[in-house]
């Protein structure tokens, strides 16, 4: 996405050899702010994920507990993990520990609104003939994010908290980096004010 924004943007420029230079600095720059904010919310997804340990909707199916039939006589007993023994594959057990929150839902949320705010700061404010493609390419990025955060409930891989958790924690996570760190709006307002400032000076000197 930010290939494509930054190859429209320089298709309504003259494409001299400053031009390219910039749009190749542009590139390396804006993602390398998008990765780390990735990495950045990658770790602390999985800080919570092992801090909290939810089990997964399937962890039942996973342990394979011996003694399931003795431990839900009551169904309203807390039963405690000292209580049953996991007979299941050790990796696949551990894997069904960290429900929450949602890693893809988070992932594919930051990836997906992180895309949409870069087009509309690159392309939706420059002109006018490119917004209904636009509209359309972020509709589709917002509606990928939302089947596969569904498809999560739908797997039994996560609770419907961990997964609306993890899209929230996207949410934000591409928003912070978007605006405060890689600064994509108030870096067009910055180039749009100079360029009018440009613009009087040249009246003037006129």
């Amino acid at each position: 996405m930010v290939l494509l924004a930054e190859v429209v943007v320089l298709y309504r420029k003259e494409r001299n050899e400053r031009q390219l230079r910039f749009f190749f600095y542009t590139l390396i720059q804006q993602n390398g702010y998008w990765l780390l904010g990735l990495q950045t919310t990658l770790i602390l997804t999985q800080i919570a994920k092992y801090s909290v340990g939810r089990l997964r909707p399937h962890f039942l199916a996973v342990c394979q507990i011996q003694n399931l039939s003795e431990l839900c006589v009551d169904p309203l007993r807390f039963v405690k993990s000292t209580e049953y023994i996991c007979t299941g594959p050790p990796g696949e057990v551990r894997e069904a520990r960290v429900s929450f929150f949602s890693g893809h839902s988070v992932t594919i949320t930051y990836c997906c609104i992180y895309s949409v705010l870069y087009l509309q700061a690159r392309i939706g404010s420059r002109t006018g003939h490119w917004r209904g493609a636009l509209c359309v390419l972020q509709s589709m990025l917002v509606g990928v994010a939302l089947f596969i955060c569904a498809s999560r409930v739908t797997d039994y891989w996560h609770h419907p908290t961990d997964v609306l958790t993890g899209a929230a924690f996207g949410v934000f996570c591409a928003t912070w980096t978007a605006l405060v760190w890689a600064g994509l709006f108030s870096r067009n307002k910055y180039v749009k004010v100079r360029c009018e400032l440009t613009e009087k000076s040249s009246d003037n000197m006129a």
